[in-house]
């Protein structure tokens, strides 16, 4: 997605959550409905269009800054709850 390329994707795990409306899905374990969506999104012009245009949207979601400023304050959150814990070792 971000090198503006269509993208086709099994619909398991996270993937459809992460890849939003980018992306045209398919069942990981149907052969046949993988190889029909890889070909849709060779062939068809136009929804090769709109997935490259909703990709480069998905991927303004997700970069290193966010997901480090997230980890972060995660971090944080778990360190500011365990002062607040008492301690097992007493």
């Amino acid at each position: 997605m971000s090198r503006n390329t269509p993208v086709a994707s099994s619909n398991a795990a996270c993937l459809p959550e992460v890849l939003g409306d980018a992306a045209v899905f398919f069942d990981p374990y149907a052969q046949s409905e993988m190889a029909e969506k890889i070909e849709e999104v060779i062939w068809n012009l136009d929804l090769r269009k709109k997935l490259i245009k909703a990709g480069e949207r998905q991927v303004r979601k997700y970069n290193w800054e966010n997901m480090a400023r997230q980890t972060k304050a995660i971090y944080e959150n778990i360190n500011s709850r365990s002062k607040l814990w008492p301690s097992e070792n007493k």
